[in-house]
């Protein structure tokens, strides 16, 4: 068990009818009735399986299941209802799901996956609360606690396993850094199957606090969500700060927060400076930065920070036990020292041990496994690591992480393209993809495509060429290709 089980399980049966969850307009979860459900769910569990899927949203079902999976020892797949089938089917296939269990609004989704299914409302009325209590079941620490599962170049997902000790180093080291409060309202904007979720829920609970869940209008108008709601600890990708600042319109936020974090994609310096708008006086605003292989977040930097002249705020450095080095141009793994540039590396407890299924190319930088190649080009400079860019062709769109081979297998699949590009066209909150590809005939609409990628993933348009151009290496120039379409 770890010190994570232990102070969760603490907290479902301390802290009575303090207020856990908040959802709706006028619904509010206690710990008691989030204890009483999480024991109901482990023993129904208990016989289902090791691996277990949650098809839900953000919403009361999503965190007693995850919440019971956990204390249970069973490994979790979060699924997004709103993934096409073909490719919640692909990650079925990958995890080896036993049972799905799933909150109303997925039920079809849930039949059309896995005939062993369960609606885990149905054990969240009062006629199932019963006098059980929540345990943790004894675990090996090395065990897989969840599985995330991230675009892979090949097409096919990638699955990033996460054991319970990565989990528990974070949570941990997290709660030092941002140093959360009993009581305190954290926000949850990131959908379940986004690895930043997990920061929300275990150190939500972990800490005693109260999470709520941000439905539709509230992802369109944060500065509402943060009025509204009251909320304490802030955590989101960048453009939500951006969001949240353009729709005060130059007013006063009616409500301040007690601590702001963002994460997930580069954070322009603009943004962190008109957001502190929203923070009471002496609350601190933090950028954190780290892949899922990584477990959530690996290093953080305090805004603002002495030392830097760059458009986006520093990665920082790593907190915890975690450690980082540099791969030069030249190969050599170097520590942080001032000027050096090249890939960042990342080892430590957070750091996973490898893909499951495997998939042929190498991310770790020796064979040791010790240190995890991130993909991301760094330079340390004044004590801060700035961000540079990617070496690959990994791109993010609203946070979502995205390998642009992923899309390109997928188009040329589904349309029966010769070949098929993928660029991004715009930066930032303008950012959007698109195709080239050669075909005999053009391709009139994108519509049927929708059923083969998340919407995260969908192109804006697609443009057919005659051919693709390429550099002087014979590689695809995806730079042209850039200028042709736009």
């Amino acid at each position: 068990m770890t010190s994570l089980h232990r102070e969760i399980i603490e907290n479902l049966l301390q802290l009575g009818d303090q207020p856990a969850v908040m959802h709706g307009r006028e619904g509010v979860l206690s710990y008691t009735d989030l204890s009483r459900w999480i024991a109901n769910l482990q023993a129904f569990i208990a016989d289902g399986g090791e691996t277990i899927g949650i098809l839900a949203s953000r919403s009361p079902s999503a965190y007693v299941s995850i919440l019971a999976c956990f204390l249970a020892g069973k490994r979790f797949v979060p699924l997004n209802p709103e993934f096409p089938l073909a490719r919640l089917k692909k990650v079925m296939r990958a995890s080896g799901i036993d049972i799905i269990l799933f909150d109303p609004k997925a039920e079809d989704h849930a039949k059309s996956l896995l005939d062993k299914t369960l609606n885990v409302a149905g054990f969240m009325t009062p006629s199932f609360e019963g006098t059980r209590l929540p345990t943790a079941a004894p675990v090996d620490e090395s065990a897989i606690c969840y599985q995330m599962f991230t675009s892979g170049s090949t097409g096919e997902p990638k699955g990033v396993p996460i054991s319970y000790a990565s989990l528990n180093h974070y949570i941990g080291a997290i709660r030092n850094v941002l140093k959360p409060t009993s009581g305190a309202r954290f926000s949850q904007l990131f959908d379940l199957t986004f690895d930043l979720s997990m920061h929300d829920i275990f150190l939500c609970f972990a800490s005693g606090g109260v999470l709520v869940p941000a439905g539709q209008m509230d992802i369109l108008m944060p500065h509402r969500y943060i009025e509204t709601k009251k909320i304490d600890y802030w955590f989101s990708v960048p453009l939500l700060a951006l969001s949240a600042v353009n729709g005060l319109a130059g007013g006063e936020p009616g409500h301040k927060l007690s601590s702001a974090a963002f994460c997930g994609e580069a954070l322009p310096e603009s943004y962190a400076r008109h957001f502190g708008v929203f923070l009471q006086e002496g609350a601190k605003l933090w950028n954190l930065y780290g892949p899922t292989e990584a477990t959530i977040a690996f290093t953080a930097c305090l805004y603002p920070s002495e030392g830097f002249e760059t458009s986006t705020v520093p990665l920082g450095e790593p907190f915890g036990q975690n450690t980082i080095a540099i791969e030069t141009e030249v190969g050599d793994i170097v520590d942080c020292t001032e000027g050096v540039e090249g890939e960042l590396l990342l080892s430590g407890p957070q750091v996973f041990k490898g893909y499951e299924p495997a998939v042929g190319k190498a991310c770790f930088a020796d064979d040791t496994g010790r240190f995890y190649r991130s993909g991301d080009q760094v330079r340390f400079r004044s004590g801060l690591l700035e961000h540079l860019g990617r070496i690959d062709d990994q791109v993010k769109i609203r946070g979502f992480r995205i390998e642009l081979g992923d899309i390109e297998a997928a188009f040329r699949d589904h349309f029966d393209c010769d070949t098929a590009v993928a660029v991004i066209i715009g930066e930032a909150e303008q950012a959007q993809i698109a195709v080239a590809y050669t075909r005999s005939e053009d391709i009139e609409t994108l519509d049927a495509f929708y059923e083969v990628v998340p919407d995260y993933m969908l192109p804006k348009f697609a443009k057919r060429i005659e051919s693709l151009p390429t550099n002087v290496n014979g590689k695809v120039d995806r730079r042209k290709i850039r200028d042709m379409i736009t």
